[in-house]
C-alpha cells in the first residue's frame, strides 16, 4: 500500500526552495529533492517533470509571495525606503541561490521565457515600489530606461555586497540605501 502524505506537493515546494537558496540550482538534483522531502524519486516526477518545472514553480511560488509582501508597501501611506531596501536585502540573502539564479542566468532555452518574465516582474515591483518612495519625498523620476538599469543594479549589489561582507548586514544596508536614493 503506498503511503499517502498530506500537502506533499507544499513539502516538495518547501524543500525545494531551502535546497535552491542554499546550494543554487545546478547543485540540486531531483533525487536531493526526494530526499529532502522523504519520499522516492519516482514520486517527485509525479509532481514535477523535471527539475527545471519545480524550480520554475518554486520561483513563481517566491515571487508571488514577495509581491503579496510588496503590494502592501505600495498599499501604505508612509512609505519607508530604509524597511523596504531592508526587507529587499533580507528576502534576497534568504533566497540567494535562487534570486542569483533568475537575475543573473539562464536555466535552459526551454525555460528562459520563464525566467525572463519572472525577472521581469521582480523588477517592475522593485521599480514600482521605488517610484511610488520617490514620488511621495518629492524625489523627480528619471528616464525609465535608466531608472530600470538602476533597479537591476540595485538587486545585483544586494548579491555581491552580501557574498563579499555577508557579516556586515547594516553597512550592506546603508550603502543600498544610498545606491537606491540614486535612481
Amino acid at each position: 500500500m503506498p503511503k499517502i502524505i498530506n500537502n506533499l506537493r507544499s513539502k516538495i515546494s518547501r524543500a525545494a526552495y531551502q535546497l535552491f537558496s542554499k546550494k543554487g540550482y545546478s547543485a540540486v538534483s531531483m533525487k536531493i529533492v526526494a530526499e529532502e522531502t522523504g519520499i522516492a524519486v519516482g514520486t517527485l516526477y509525479n509532481y514535477y517533470a523535471n527539475k527545471e518545472e519545480l524550480f520554475i514553480k518554486v520561483i513563481e511560488e517566491r515571487i508571488n509571495n514577495n509581491k503579496k509582501i510588496f503590494d502592501k508597501y505600495l498599499k501604505k501611506d508612509e512609505l519607508d525606503l530604509e524597511k523596504f531596501i531592508t526587507h529587499l536585502y533580507d528576502e534576497i540573502n534568504k533566497s540567494k541561490g535562487i534570486i542569483d539564479e533568475v537575475i543573473k542566468k539562464d536555466i535552459n532555452n526551454k525555460e528562459e521565457k520563464i525566467v525572463t518574465r519572472l525577472r521581469s516582474e521582480l523588477l517592475e515591483i522593485v521599480d514600482q515600489i521605488l517610484i511610488q518612495i520617490k514620488g511621495k519625498k518629492g524625489i523627480k523620476r528619471g528616464a525609465e530606461a535608466e531608472r530600470k538599469r538602476g533597479v537591476y543594479a540595485l538587486l545585483i549589489m544586494i548579491l555581491i555586497l552580501d557574498r563579499r561582507f555577508p557579516g556586515e548586514r547594516e553597512k550592506n544596508i546603508s550603502y543600498l540605501l544610498k545606491i537606491a536614493n540614486l535612481i
